[in-house]
């Protein structure tokens, strides 16, 4: 037995004749027509005869062309019975009565024919025998199937009957792109804990979006479907967000495809220099105003501490630093090096110039003895502790624990100053260091310290234990930054030398002053040179500011700290908002009018003569009901101030006019006599 071939072709949407019901299309009638398929209806399509059990006739030659009415479907064709004069075996099907199923909505290029389906005339490329379906689906980029029917001068058959339904073929998907708020930077955004981020997927699909489905995979084990989805991250950390668009009416997963990653750094990740960021350039096209708003980083004063966590994602390698310290000696303090930042930096409330690094993982600003070589290695309490030496002759832990650059061959502890004023930053890392008692066990961590800011950040790429069986000291370390006395710590959890032993992989840590703010934050009318030259005009503290420029005008953010030595560093940006003297549409009523109560109506007309625009009226505030085209008509007594918005071309625009209705003066007068005659009072 042969089944009819399986054709698979896609699909385009075409327009002729709605079918709003279910309808049996004859070949003969339905001739030279392409008609347009309600695809619900089992709409059934046959020969000439069908229904009066009678063979087709000699000498037909038609032609009729079946499309879908939605656009993102293909007609198919399920075949129940089929029998023409076939041709005997060697035979050209074409010396017949034959089908050919074109794969288009035209009888056009290299069509499928159909022939026979009995014993006595043969078969070529026959539909299965009566009774059994059989399917000829499109896939083409209209959707349609065209179908030409010829009979020969001989020996009719009684033809075919078939159903013609429609099916959704898979569409080639390209382009797709993760777009986010807050914008995205070389494929990342950075967000605080909690803060919400907007994901949109886009994609480009061959026929339509209707069957889109946008699968995320937010990288935190959460899975979600849809195109615009809101999302937020409680742990810090960075996240790879996945967007994945497939096509819900394929059957497989062939067109489905892949949006590059993109990295969503949560936490206090941005680094911590001082800086503004006034926001994106505006094109102001239609809208006469628009909101400004500008962030920085607010620092406070030093006698207070915030502890968080941060990505792990260190500046600078850990190996490689400038300036070696302390190589092959166990133990030690590195020389007094001068902290070369302009205005010092600042630590609980002190203003430090110096600073020394110890072999311990430790950075003290405090030199009392600067001849003292003999960093500590011994201890068990708590930070804060003034004893014993490991402990209270440092100031900030990376974290504290006895290692041994001795012992090892490719260790590093060094330091470098890196950038440039006002956000130059000390860098001091300690890299591959044996453990001292398990030099087969090798601790990385950083310190980084920033100007202005006075912000200090730990990263912590390996702090293993002693696995040699001795457990060293208990494996005691601790990680945090004290002030001088040793009476103040601030230590993240679980990182004390109590909470020991303890390890850490790929972690980090921000400490940022948190006392009384030492930031003002400016906004001005004018570029950075006319706010330096005093020349620019002041508009706000605030940072999120509502401004209406009639032209072109440039605004500049800046933000003042003032460090604890009394110094102040300025940093700026600017933002321009551009006016577009040629809007899209005009949208004008005209000027106030004074009119009599009882007169005559007025009408007030803002048609743009676009068929996309959309009208809306308000009359003193408030909607008014049914004025949704560009015409009203204002009638006595209904005085006020009537708006006409006009929305199209992704722009609002707006007009108003005040039309008030008077009451007529009183028009009685009286004439009083005179010698001369009368006097009229009005």
């Amino acid at each position: 037995m042969n089944y009819m071939k399986k054709q698979l072709f896609t699909l385009f949407f075409l327009l002729s004749i709605s079918i709003v019901s279910q309808t049996t299309y004859n070949i003969a009638t339905s001739d030279g027509q392409t008609i347009d398929v309600v695809c619900a209806d089992g709409s059934i399509f046959t020969d000439s005869n069908a229904g009066a059990g009678d063979t087709y006739e000699a000498g037909e030659n038609y032609v009729v062309t079946f499309c879908p009415e939605e656009i993102g479907q293909a007609i198919e064709l399920d075949f129940t019975s089929f029998w023409l004069q076939g041709f005997q075996s060697g035979g050209n099907p074409t010396t017949f009565d034959y089908i050919t199923v074109y794969n288009n909505d035209t009888a056009t290029g290299t069509g499928t024919t159909y022939t026979g389906n009995s014993a006595v005339d043969g078969c070529g490329n026959c539909p299965p025998e009566e009774g059994v379906s059989a399917q000829i689906t499109s896939d083409n980029p209209n959707g349609c199937l065209t179908i030409e029917f010829v009979s020969n001068g001989s020996n009719q058959k009684p033809g075919w009957e078939a159903v013609i339904s429609c099916w959704e073929p898979c569409q080639e998907i390209s382009n797709p792109l993760i777009n986010t708020s807050p914008a995205l930077t070389d494929f990342q955004v950075a967000v605080d804990v909690d803060e919400v981020v907007t994901f949109q997927g886009s994609a480009d699909f061959a026929v339509s979006t209707a069957s889109a489905v946008y699968t995320w995979d937010f990288g935190d084990g959460t899975t979600v479907i849809g195109q615009n989805i809101e999302h937020s991250y409680t742990p810090a950390g960075v996240y790879d967000v996945t967007l994945t668009v497939s096509d819900s009416s394929c059957s497989d997963d062939s067109t489905t495809i892949i949006a590059v990653p993109i990295e969503i750094i949560v936490g206090s990740s941005a680094a911590g220099f001082a800086y503004v960021d006034a926001g994106e350039d505006v094109l102001l096209g239609c809208e006469n105003s628009t909101q400004l708003s500008a962030s920085f980083l607010d620092i406070g004063e030093t006698n207070i501490y915030n502890l968080g966590e941060i990505p792990f994602i260190p500046p600078f390698s850990f190996s490689g630093l400038a300036n070696s310290v302390n190589t092959n000696i166990d133990d030690a303090w590195d020389n007094a090096q001068d902290i070369p930042f302009t205005n010092g930096f600042c630590f609980f409330g002190n203003q430090e110039g110096q600073f020394q690094v110890g072999s311990n993982g430790v950075i003290r600003f405090e030199i009392t003895n600067p001849v003292d070589e003999s960093n500590g290695w011994s201890f068990s309490a708590d930070l804060p502790s003034n004893t014993p030496e490991a402990l209270g002759e440092a100031n900030i832990f990376s974290p504290v624990h006895d290692i041994d650059p001795s012992a090892g061959n490719n260790e590093e502890i060094a330091w470098e100053i890196i950038g440039e004023y006002p956000n130059r930053v000390l860098a001091v890392s300690f890299f591959e260091v044996p453990l001292f008692g398990d030099n087969s066990a090798f601790a990385t961590h950083m310190v980084v310290i920033y100007e202005t800011t006075n912000i200090i950040d730990i990263y912590i790429l390996n702090k293993p234990n002693d696995q040699s069986g001795t457990a060293w000291q208990n494996d005691a370390a601790a990680l945090g930054i004290q002030n001088h006395d040793g009476t103040v710590a601030y230590v993240p959890d679980g990182r004390n030398t109590s909470d020991g032993p303890w390890t850490a992989q790929e972690e980090a840590w921000r400490f940022t002053p948190n006392g009384d703010s030492v930031t003002l934050f400016e906004w001005f009318a004018g570029d950075i040179d006319s706010v330096n030259d005093g020349t620019a005009e002041f508009i706000s503290n605030e940072p999120t500011i509502d401004v209406s420029p009639e032209s072109t005008t440039t605004y500049t953010s800046k933000v003042t700290y003032t460090t604890c030595s009394g110094f102040r560093v300025n940093v700026e940006d600017e933002v321009t908002v551009t006016v577009d003297e040629d809007p899209p549409y005009v949208v004008e009523l005209g000027p106030d009018l004074e009119l009599c109560v009882g007169g005559t109506s007025i009408n007030l007309n803002v048609d743009i003569n676009s068929e996309s625009a959309i009208y809306e009226w308000t009359l003193n505030g408030e909607t008014i009901a049914g004025a949704d085209g560009p015409t009203i008509t204002v009638s006595s007594p209904n005085s006020g101030e009537y708006v006409a918005i006009v929305f199209d071309e992704e722009c609002v625009i707006q007009d108003d006019i005040i039309i008030t209705f008077n009451e007529l003066d009183d028009p009685f007068f009286e004439m009083i006599s005179t010698c001369n005659g009368g006097t009229e009072i009005l």
